[in-house]
């Protein structure tokens, strides 16, 4: 008789770390780019939005002032 090995486990491993590394280098962690973003994005997966507006990013330092001038 010969005994075959159930290498299921081994491709579902296999599997979960290629999805980990894909989404390792689709958000850029793979770049090294944790020293250009805001300290509660560094290891995050998640994509800033472009569209809020993000003190020090996409919003100027001094954006109260200028709401209270209006």
């Amino acid at each position: 008789n010969l005994m075959i090995q159930d290498r299921y486990r081994v491709f579902l491993r296999a599997t979960r770390f290629w999805a980990y590394l894909q989404s390792e280098k689709r958000s850029g962690q793979a770049l090294n780019i944790k020293p250009h973003l805001p300290k509660a994005y560094q290891q995050s997966y998640a994509v800033l939005c472009p569209a809020c507006p993000l003190p020090g990013i996409n919003l100027d330092s001094s954006w109260q002032d200028d709401a209270d001038k209006r």
